[in-house]
């Protein structure tokens, strides 16, 4: 089931044995519901989108300035590249040290590989003129406050976190520690169960 914001209000008030405002007000259970939103996402990578970089000639490094989604960016998790006649081609994730050291030595012309780091983007081979406003599709994780933004089965983990700090605020700290327990707990089972596979390969690879 999928949460809008208003919804996740209710559903932490439930928790908290408040159905209608008295202690606790909606906006400071909206904010910690956003407190919670962030944290699931940057751990879990529960925010996901595809997005595009527009290529420019003999542009090696692409940020926020270039595409205004890499403010956020977390994680890609694949990237293809489409050229003009509509072929397809999948870029590979290397080492930010391993550019100029692999099998391919073209300097200029169509993208085979890619780094990220620091919400940037590194492009090898830079891209000739015939690439020149073509687009490469990133797979990507992304940091957001919205929690409809994330996965569908990560949205109930905000209420446990929502209703901790709203318990702390009433000095029941029992209470507050144990939904806090259930948060982390429930997001380590999450990363260890389904996302922890372990080192990626970064192997640089000859590409045709």
């Amino acid at each position: 089931m999928a949460y809008t914001l208003a919804n996740a209000v209710t559903q932490v008030r439930y928790l908290i044995n408040e159905d209608t405002a008295d202690f606790w007000s909606d906006t400071e259970i909206e904010e910690w519901i956003k407190q919670a939103t962030i944290k699931i996402s940057t751990i879990l990578l529960s925010a996901e989108s595809e997005d595009t970089v527009t290529l420019a000639t003999g542009q090696f490094v692409y940020s926020s300035s270039d595409e205004s989604w890499l403010s956020n960016l977390l994680k890609v998790k694949a990237g293809y590249f489409t050229d003009s006649s509509g072929n397809v081609y999948g870029l590979q994730r290397i080492e930010l040290d391993m550019f100029g050291h692999t099998q391919h030595f073209q300097t200029a012309g169509r993208p085979r590989y890619y780094y990220e780091s620091n919400r940037k983007l590194y492009i090898w081979p830079q891209p000739s003129t015939a690439e020149n406003g073509q687009d490469i599709t990133f797979l990507n994780s992304y940091e957001t406050d919205d929690i409809t933004n994330l996965r569908d089965e990560h949205q109930p983990l905000t209420f446990l976190y929502a209703a901790s700090k709203a318990k702390s605020k009433d000095r029941q700290h029992q209470e507050a520690a144990l939904y806090m327990s259930q948060f982390l707990g429930s997001i380590n089972f999450e990363r260890g169960d389904k996302y922890d596979m372990g080192a990626e390969p970064t192997a640089g690879v000859n590409v045709p």
